[in-house]
């Protein structure tokens, strides 16, 4: 149940949408910290590709967003490991969902609201509202769920400043707005620099579910991902 509500959050979205190319590296949380997955993300005008490798360099899943008048217009996921794939389009104050499990497909329509986003807009959404994070205002947002298909209520609040790998950041929470699903869907932060507002570091649940032993349930892990800007 946690990874149906956290499998829409791509938490590795790259350090700005404005960026022709951003790399980043996703690890575990033990003290060997275990490279995970490594990710290239590009833009090209409206749009925005990402794409997730294994440690050995093999290209696993993928996301690609278009936006108009940056504005959301489509959004698609794919895990070739697990055999899914999905995507949301809005046409007028619809959104449209598409997801494919083992060649099962569903579909849904569901209404649009104002604060909708996608994991990998979801940085916009806190630059657009920069100034009153900054003032330690809760910031609500509805992510989009694929697996779900549907929309999840969050809210995001400045946690403080601090610093991250010896460098002064802003850290921003990410949690639940529901108490039932804070209790099974882990809170994520972002350590953003405080002066140009790049992302650098995130803390949480990785997008990409992982299979600990060979059979095994997929699992998502807590992870620590490390944006590396250009």
């Amino acid at each position: 149940m946690v990874c149906s509500f956290l499998n829409g959050m791509s938490l590795t979205f790259g350090a700005e949408l404005g960026s022709t190319i951003v790399k980043g590296r996703v690890f575990d949380i033990t003290p060997e910290k275990k490279l995970l997955f490594s990710y290239v993300r590009t833009q090209k005008g409206d749009a925005v590709e990402q794409t997730y490798s294994d440690p050995t360099g093999k290209a696993v899943s993928f996301e690609q967003l278009a936006l108009k008048d940056e504005m959301i217009q489509s959004y698609s996921f794919e895990d070739k490991r697990r055999g899914i794939r999905g995507s949301v389009e809005i046409r007028g104050d619809k959104i449209f969902w598409t997801y494919t499990h083992e060649g099962k497909t569903k579909h849904d329509t569901t209404d649009l609201e104002a604060n909708f986003t996608v994991g990998p807009y979801l940085l916009k959404h806190v630059w657009n509202h920069w100034k009153e994070i900054e003032e330690g205002k809760s910031i609500p947002v509805r992510l989009g769920v694929i697996e779900r298909m549907e929309t999840v209520g969050f809210e995001l609040k400045k946690e403080g400043n601090t610093t991250w790998n010896g460098r002064p950041v802003v850290r921003i929470q990410m949690k639940a707005t529901s108490f039932i699903i804070r209790l099974i869907a882990p809170q994520v932060t972002f350590d953003l620099d405080p002066e140009t507002r790049k992302l650098l570091h995130v803390h949480g649940p990785t997008l990409l579910k992982i299979q600990l032993e060979q059979g095994g349930e997929w699992k998502q892990l807590e992870t620590d991902t490390v944006v590396e800007a250009p």
